[in-house]
């Protein structure tokens, strides 16, 4: 069902192909029933006003652009059984502040959370093992991240442009942006 500004996934419907409702600007909530078990890359990319969206528990990976620019959503909460955050996923929303990531999440790609200027903290689960290059650059507001031991990859510039960050929490207490720097330029050589 569709209207003006409200998009109803019907039931039964498995998934949402690639770039489904690209640069759909009007829509404000979409309603996705559970029957759907994937959701293309770039499906929502570019939809402006979207503030309200589901992600059925059959979801098992976030693709890449799906929400990319969708400047108006203000919180998303990932179900369990998703393992993977694609690349640009959410990059430039705008208004993003609040994102619950799952237990069963193991890697966020590339610039995932890029430009989320709203976002002010994020708790990584302790399921992640790889966080990629970028994936909170310029999160201007971001101020809290707990990493926790779990993770064994944490690509390049992943806090670039973050200038409120006061510091990551890690189970061993708070560590600066330049010691966790330091820390990935000795595991590369």
């Amino acid at each position: 069902m569709y209207m003006e500004d409200l998009l109803i996934i019907p039931k039964g419907t498995k998934s949402i192909i690639q770039m489904a409702y690209t640069g759909y600007d009007h829509l404000r909530k979409v309603v996705i029933p559970d029957s759907v078990t994937s959701i293309g890359g770039a499906a929502f990319a570019g939809c402006t006003s979207l503030q309200s969206i589901n992600i059925p528990k059959g979801v098992t990976k976030i693709e890449e652009w799906t929400f990319n620019y969708c400047s108006s959503l203000h919180s998303i909460e990932i179900p369990d059984g998703v393992t993977e955050i694609g690349y640009l996923a959410f990059t430039g929303c705008l208004s993003l502040q609040s994102v619950i990531l799952p237990d069963s999440l193991t890697i966020i790609r590339a610039s995932a959370f890029s430009g989320c200027t709203s976002l002010k903290s994020i708790v990584i689960p302790s399921s992640v093992t790889r966080i990629e290059e970028l994936v909170f650059s310029y999160c201007t507001s971001l101020q809290r991240i707990f990493i926790p031991d779990s993770v064994t990859f944490i690509g390049r510039d992943v806090f670039k442009g973050c200038t409120a960050l006061q510091g990551i929490e890690t189970p061993k207490g708070i560590i600066s942006i330049e010691d966790l720097y330091k820390r990935n330029l000795r595991d590369e050589e």
